[in-house]
């Protein structure tokens, strides 16, 4: 199963975490890695998983607008919230029946979760902002995946 670990992109201030929005370099970088991105996925992905906060569902949009996804819409979800923990993430990962997919969240999760899936616990501290990791998965158990490729903008 090949899975796409996306971070959002650089995010400004607001008064709550989850309503921050994506400053204009996080927007370009966010589109610039995403035109990158198109030339490494190959055919399509199945869909794009984020996070509720906002600066992850405009990140998710931003990937909409380049890759061939089946899914039209992001599929929201919370197991993909920055305090949200690896063992609801991997348990949502199980019951999905069909792959690639891309998930679009935050650190520490995916960093997190990136290092748990190749049992590398420095792979969490490369997980930049606008930053995507390719992961080839076969059971969402710690060290059953291996990093295939990772993008930055």
């Amino acid at each position: 199963m090949r899975l796409y670990l996306a971070r959002h992109g650089e995010a400004g201030r607001a008064a709550v975490d989850d309503q921050r929005q994506l400053t204009d370099l996080g927007r370009t970088e966010s589109d610039r890695v995403f035109q990158r991105c198109v030339e490494t996925i190959d055919g399509s992905l199945h869909a794009i998983m984020c996070s509720p906060l906002v600066r992850a569902k405009q990140t998710a949009e931003i990937a909409l607008n380049h890759l061939s996804v089946e899914n039209k819409e992001c599929l929201v979800t919370t197991a993909l919230r920055p305090e949200a923990s690896i063992a609801g993430l991997a348990a949502m990962l199980e019951n999905q029946q069909q792959w690639p997919l891309m998930l679009v969240g935050h650190q520490p999760l995916l960093g997190n979760f990136l290092g748990w899936l190749c049992d590398d616990r420095d792979l969490h501290y490369s997980v930049a902002t606008s930053s995507i990791f390719a992961v080839d998965v076969i059971a969402f158990v710690r060290g059953c995946g291996t990093l295939a490729t990772k993008l930055f903008p």
